[in-house]
Parts: structure tokens; C-alpha cells; sequence
């Protein structure tokens, strides 16, 4: 079993109805926040996976968790959810598979801060480092805070940067120069190409948004 706690969630009806629905071992409400356990995924996070790569590895690594991570994500938007906290810890490689952990922890904690996907207050974070801000913006969907933080995840990772203070534009420059290298290595045609472009774009808005 593994327990997790999500500061600031408040207990909401419909917060209730999502956690019923994830699968959780357990879940309570704190005064803090929202306190989860769940069964113990196989696999490392991809971070650890990542320690050990030479950085051209990293760059082919990357963008390989671009396009695995990317379509499972159109599809949980497709059928109108949304994960709302994409970083290493929960993107789990076990057997040459990588998988998208805590989804319905996560919609449940989106949907605790107000009603709607995006809640009225911003949401609060819990790995600011790997998010593009420690609060969601209101101009953001769910959908396009998913990609954009895709997008800094697989740019983070690829850099092999530890923790520490981004801007916002710097953020973004980081992201453009992570999607012109990795461009360059899709073939002409390739379906992933606009979906670079169209992460890109919802981190332009993202980098307005949050400077």
C-alpha cells in the first residue's frame, strides 16, 4: 500500500463521488487536505529511470514519454476527465510499460477546490518543481494544463535539471528549445508534430497566464 496526502482539498459531494469511483484503498479528509491510500503500482517512476541516461539519451527518452503519455491523455479528455497532476512520480516504467497513475485521485482533488473542472480558486500542487506553477490558472482547462505539463515534464527531464526556481519565460524557452530538438527527430508527416505544436501553444498561454 502506498499512502499520499493532497494539501488544501476540501470534502465536496462531488469530491466524494470521484474518490468512490478511483479505486482507493481508503481515503479521509483533514483539516489540511485529503489524506489517500491506494494499492502500490509495479514499477519506478520514470524519474529514476531517467538518472541514468546520457543526456542524448534523455532527449530520445523524452520525447518517446511525449508519445506514449500524450494520446492516454486525449483519451481521458475524450471521455471528459482530466488527470490535473502529470510529473514523474506519477508516470510509472515497469516491463518496457510506462502508466499514468492517481487519475481519479487527481480529477477528485480538481473538482474539491469549486465546481467544474477548473475550480473558481486556483488549485494548489503538490510538486510545483515538475508543474508549470504551484496554482492551475482559471484561463486553463484541464486539458491544456495536462499538456502543458507534459510538455514541462518531458523538457525537465530531458535537461536533467534538479529542483530549482524557474520563471515562467524561462519555462517556456526551455519547452521551445525541448520541442525544436525533438521536432527535428519526427519524420515528416508524423502525427506527434501538431501535437507538439499544440502543447507549445497552451504553454504560450499558460506563461502568460502565470507571469
Amino acid at each position: 500500500m502506498i499512502e499520499r496526502f493532497f494539501p488544501g482539498v476540501v470534502e465536496t459531494r462531488a469530491c466524494r463521488q470521484l474518490l468512490e469511483a478511483a479505486g482507493v484503498v481508503s481515503w479521509g479528509f483533514e483539516p489540511a487536505g485529503l489524506r489517500v491510500t491506494r494499492k502500490k503500482h509495479p514499477g519506478s517512476n520514470v524519474l529514476t529511470l531517467f538518472r541514468g541516461f546520457s543526456p542524448d539519451a534523455r532527449l530520445d527518452a523524452s520525447l518517446d514519454l511525449f508519445q506514449r503519455i500524450c494520446p492516454a491523455l486525449e483519451a481521458l479528455h475524450e471521455a471528459g476527465r482530466g488527470h490535473g497532476a502529470v510529473h514523474p512520480q506519477n508516470i510509472l516504467f515497469h516491463t518496457e510499460r510506462l502508466q499514468l497513475v492517481d487519475t481519479g485521485v487527481n480529477r477528485a482533488r480538481m473538482f474539491a477546490f469549486g465546481a467544474g473542472p477548473i475550480a473558481a480558486e486556483a488549485t494548489q500542487l503538490q510538486y510545483p518543481v515538475w508543474l508549470w506553477a504551484s496554482t492551475c490558472p482559471r484561463e486553463l482547462t484541464w486539458a491544456e494544463w495536462d499538456h502543458v505539463s507534459l510538455l514541462w515534464c518531458c523538457t525537465l527531464l530531458s535537461r536533467g535539471e534538479d529542483a530549482r526556481p524557474w520563471t515562467p519565460l524561462e519555462m517556456l524557452d526551455a519547452c521551445e528549445e525541448w520541442a525544436e530538438a525533438t521536432q527535428g527527430k519526427l519524420p515528416a508527416g508524423a502525427e506527434d508534430l501538431p501535437r507538439l505544436k499544440r502543447a507549445y501553444s497552451m504553454a504560450l498561454k499558460a506563461a502568460t497566464c502565470c507571469s
